[in-house]
């Protein structure tokens, strides 16, 4: 009686160095710790984009708050007075002139201004929107 067996089959076999449990948990520490850096780092730099776009928009409103209420205002009223002046024959017209040249350049700073503050505020909703789509994503 002849019998033949076959025996067909892969084996394997994996052999841990001494520590090598150690220096996979080791691994993952250290890439625990990178990671809570880089949120650091994020976070730092997040606060210190918002803490400067506040400080812009706080600028930018004053001076556009000083301009608009101030001195905008002021130069009208010696615009005023020097067309009166120059009507009573008190004043020369190169001084209404003058005076009406640095009104229109006010204003346009005004102008320059309230658009300075306007991107001031954009900025600022746009950060915290981008904020808010993070808080949202976590």
């Amino acid at each position: 009686d002849l019998r033949v067996w076959v025996v067909y089959g892969i084996a394997g076999l994996s052999f841990r160095g001494p520590g090598q449990e150690r220096r996979s948990t080791s691994l993952a520490h250290a890439a625990a710790a990178g990671a809570a850096v880089e949120t650091d780092v994020a976070r730092l730099e997040a606060r210190a984009e918002l803490e400067a776009a506040l400080h812009e928009l706080e600028h930018t409103e004053a001076v556009l708050e000083l301009l608009e209420n101030q001195t905008l205002p002021t130069l009208h009223e010696l615009v005023e007075s020097r067309s009166q002046a120059v009507a009573l024959g008190e004043e020369s017209y190169f001084a209404l002139f003058d005076a009406r040249d640095q009104e229109l350049a006010l204003i346009e700073a005004t102008h320059r201004a309230r658009g300075a503050y306007t991107w001031a505020r954009v900025h600022m909703w746009l950060l915290l929107a981008e904020l808010g789509s993070d808080e949202a994503h976590r």
